[in-house]
């Protein structure tokens, strides 16, 4: 039974991935990596945004060569296992912390499909950040574990090199949870033999590494932007906040009445008054104190980093829904979740029956409530999706019937600037020569579409002329 359930809960949300497929298909960020795809191997190394993104890579480099780019097979394949895993890591942790197996997926089923951080799981493109985070999960876990032998820390260093490898930015902040369980549980020659590879790997890229654009902001700005964020993370663990205003531009009602932040400070001052009773009580042993440390530094390091590189860049209002929250959230349950029920366990079993059946339930609502922020951040992806599939669809179309006499294809024209700046009419003519976008796969195209694809032909003029 135990086994059928560590099953069931990860494969009923692949599942449920799954039925989405129709509904998604290449954009934004994609796009960049469909183009580089199109070089040479060594491009998987040339990273994204500063980050090195090798797993996605290859798989949407596969993708494009094995199947083509009418559909997304392989990716989304690829993206229901990185759920898949990344929830299952995260309940491994807690069970090795002292948390009951069923109380245990719940809360990995919380805070992997997580409204108010709901990005990760509808964006198949975060497929790279979810495998980063699952093999720090995976990682954590062994560190959690009773053998502390050489192969043990040889498998540390693989999972968190193989992190580094997925997402760079993000293994740091996993890498702060890990190290931290090291630095405390380990012997220092185990915690050395586990982080020299890893740390190597590390610098290497951000001595040698594509760092992408740093841009600064105001401490007042980065102070907001980093209040509100470990806020709304923590609020949104407990079923608070909402994402509908955000993403539809519509006013809507909250699911707590309440402003999202102070949902999360009641949260946190919650959670901080339970673990001090549990202190007081001496019901916390070591490896739940230090369980506690690991997961605070991950968070606020996180939210540091965070608002270091991306304040600048997104307004804390338009935090509901996005990556970000549910990154800080996951770190931010790895701290509480054992301490609480450390804390709250009872020398009477009937009280921890009885406490146990209320956590449940208790997890079941807020997962309940968080649904309500999902699906519209599930809506906006498949939205966004289908707009940047129908303008490349009709581009396909007016390339495979040509521009008619007197005029020319333009290369450097964007079919969808606002939604899909990274597309250019030249990548497409690329893709289709490729043989990744068959004619079959174009849709009737409106005279706006010719326009743009077609110019009037001058003399000399060349397809990748001004190309951005």
């Amino acid at each position: 039974m135990r086994i059928a359930v560590w099953v069931a809960f990860p494969l009923a949300g692949m599942l449920w991935i799954a039925t989405w497929y129709q509904d998604h298909w290449y954009y934004y960020d994609e796009w960049t990596m469909i183009d580089k795809s199109l070089g040479s191997w060594t491009e998987m190394f040339s990273g994204h945004q500063g980050h090195l993104e090798v797993p996605s890579y290859i798989l949407y480099r596969l993708q494009r060569a094995w199947f083509g780019l009418e559909g997304h097979q392989l990716i989304w394949v690829a993206f229901m296992a990185s759920v898949a895993a990344m929830q299952i890591g995260i309940a491994l942790v807690l069970r090795r912390l002292g948390v009951p197996t069923l109380l245990a997926l719940l809360a990995a089923l919380v805070v992997t499909y997580f409204g108010p951080g709901g990005q990760n799981v509808v964006w198949e493109f975060q497929l790279g950040i979810n495998f980063c985070l699952a093999a720090c999960f995976f990682a954590a876990y062994v560190v959690l574990g009773d053998q502390r032998t050489p192969k043990s820390a040889t498998l540390i260093a693989a999972l968190l090199v193989l992190a580094i490898a997925a997402d760079s930015g993000v293994a740091i902040i996993g890498g702060v949870f890990v190290t931290v369980l090291l630095a405390f549980l380990w012997p220092m020659r185990f915690v050395v033999a586990s982080l020299w590879a890893p740390a190597l790997v590390g610098l290497g890229w951000l001595m040698f590494g594509d760092q992408g654009v740093q841009v600064s902001a105001s401490f007042d700005t980065m102070f907001k932007f980093a209040t509100r964020l470990f806020l709304v993370s923590a609020g949104g663990l407990i079923g608070g906040g909402e994402t509908r205003s955000v993403v539809e531009l519509t006013p809507a009602n909250p699911t707590i009445p309440l402003d999202r932040t102070w949902v999360g400070a009641i949260a946190l001052a919650t959670a901080t008054g339970c673990v001090l009773f549990g202190a007081l009580r001496h019901r916390l042993d070591r490896r739940t104190i230090i369980g506690l440390g690991a997961g605070l530094a991950a968070a606020a390091f996180g939210t540091a980093a965070l608002a270091r590189g991306r304040s600048f860049l997104i307004a804390p209002s338009q935090l509901p829904g996005s990556r970000y929250v549910q990154w800080i959230a996951m770190f931010l349950l790895l701290a509480f979740a054992p301490a609480i029920v450390a804390s709250l366990r009872s020398p009477r079993e009937q009280l921890n029956r009885v406490a146990g059946a209320a956590a449940v339930a208790g997890l079941v609502g807020v997962f309940v409530l968080n649904l309500g922020q999902f699906n519209p951040v599930r809506q906006f992806s498949e939205d966004w999706a289908a707009q940047v599939k129908a303008s490349v669809q009709q581009v396909v179309t007016v390339l495979d019937d040509g521009c008619g006499s007197g005029r020319r294809v333009a290369g450097n024209a964007m079919p969808s600037p606002d939604l899909a700046p990274q597309i250019n009419v030249a990548l497409l003519q690329d893709l289709m020569a490729d043989g990744a976008l068959p004619r079959r796969f174009g849709i009737p195209a409106p005279k706006e579409m010719l326009g743009i694809v077609c110019r009037p032909a001058r003399a000399g003029a060349d397809r990748d002329e001004a190309t951005p």
